[in-house]
């Protein structure tokens, strides 16, 4: 299986829970990436041990807007086969574990 984490920021600055789900995902065998969607998410700090890849996807808002967030998420998962998905975005609003078979 490999996890997806989308990374919860506010204000430029990630915020913790991002790195607990990382911490988390660990648990999970196989690869582990974060996603970083926003206006300037290269600036986001997400290297963290045990992270093998971070995903940048840029949106015009610089505000979280749900829809904006979703199409971005619905890409992702898309490209990608991802087994496990463990997400939260900005606001609080958690997404969950989504299960998606190969």
């Amino acid at each position: 299986m490999s996890v997806l984490v989308v990374a919860e920021h506010t204000g430029g600055q990630v915020r913790d829970i991002t790195y607990e789900l990382i911490t988390a995902g660990h648990a999970v065998e196989g690869p582990l990436a974060v996603a970083a969607i926003g206006a300037d998410p290269g600036a986001l700090d997400l290297n963290r041990a045990g992270v093998d890849e971070i995903v940048h996807v840029r949106v015009e808002a610089a505000e979280f807007e749900s829809d904006i967030y979703q199409q971005a998420l619905e890409a992702l998962i898309a490209e990608r086969p991802i087994a496990t998905m463990a997400s939260v975005f900005a606001l609080g609003v958690v997404i969950g574990f989504m299960l998606r078979r190969p």
